[in-house]
């Protein structure tokens, strides 16, 4: 999906300098299943492709007005990992942070 002029330019007025990123989402795309959870893990399993994650950084990269930085979010994004490393190789000037609940962590991701 093309981003539009107007999209970029709320984006810029906006003053976006990060994205939120969501891996996957649906049924499946969590490895736990907390009651206090407020996203919806129900419905169609989708995942975000490597072109999604390449747009989404070509769009933060063309709006940012201070350094970009990318924040991977919702269920579970170690559940993805791939996804990171594809963003730290695609941004490696863009700092990158997410939220997790911890169990998918190894040794040679914190690496």
């Amino acid at each position: 999906m093309a981003v539009t002029a107007i999209t970029k330019a709320w984006a810029k007025q906006q003053r976006i300098s990060s994205l939120l990123l969501f891996t996957e989402t649906g049924v499946g795309s969590c490895n736990l299943a907390c009651t206090y959870c407020f996203l919806a893990k129900r419905g169609v399993h989708k995942v975000m492709s490597v072109e999604t994650l390449h747009a989404a950084i070509d769009f933060l990269r063309e709006v940012a007005v201070s350094p970009p930085s990318l924040h991977f979010f919702g269920t579970e994004p170690l559940k993805r990992f791939d996804l990171i490393q594809e963003a730290k190789r695609y941004a490696p000037e863009m700092p990158i942070s997410l939220t997790t609940n911890g169990t998918l962590l190894t040794r040679s991701k914190l690496e």
